[in-house]
């Protein structure tokens, strides 16, 4: 069954719901009754139609991987994919903790590592889920709002994605 490259982290986040869920993972998970589960809509904020040559028409840029790893180094990222909201915190030690809500009363607890590539991307792998490939993304910049891609600048019909990233007073323990 063909599957859109966008549609991949959602069915990655539905994966780590059946992959994360085991108690002798350290994990917590929290649900109610399927008639009393509601898929939350993604907050006003993380809503754009841009595309990476919109974006860049309109003054904004691709982050290089040295903004990059300093904008996550002690970060805290919330972002939404369809009915899936989630927030993570970054520490400059390289580990991500963070929580993803797939419905009002389902949230899957998570932790793993994150790191800059050679092509100044983020990129992230989940340790408590065996086999998980790292999720990497292009960021982007426009008047102080980040826009994620799996695409470069290269790519203008790509579409984005908005990121809240601010920094956390939070320490690595």
């Amino acid at each position: 069954l063909p599957v859109k490259r966008s549609t991949a982290p959602l069915l990655i986040l539905i994966a780590l719901a059946a992959g994360c869920a085991s108690p002798d993972r350290g994990s917590s998970m929290a649900t109610a009754p399927a008639s009393a589960r509601e898929v939350p809509q993604p907050p006003a904020w993380t809503m754009t139609s841009l595309t990476v040559g919109e974006l860049i028409a309109k003054g904004g840029r691709q982050l290089t991987g040295a903004q990059v790893k300093s904008l996550f180094d002690r970060a805290v990222m919330e972002g939404a994919d369809g009915g899936t909201a989630w927030r993570e915190m970054r520490f400059p030690d390289g580990k991500v903790t963070g929580q993803t809500r797939m419905s009002a009363d389902l949230s899957i607890d998570y932790q793993g590592t994150w790191w800059v590539d050679e092509q100044g991307r983020r990129c992230w792998v989940n340790e408590r889920f065996a086999g998980y490939a790292p999720n990497c993304m292009y960021y982007y910049l426009l008047e102080g709002r980040y826009c994620v891609s799996e695409a470069d600048a290269t790519r203008k019909n790509a579409r984005l994605e908005v990121r809240r990233i601010s920094k956390s007073p939070v320490t690595a323990n």
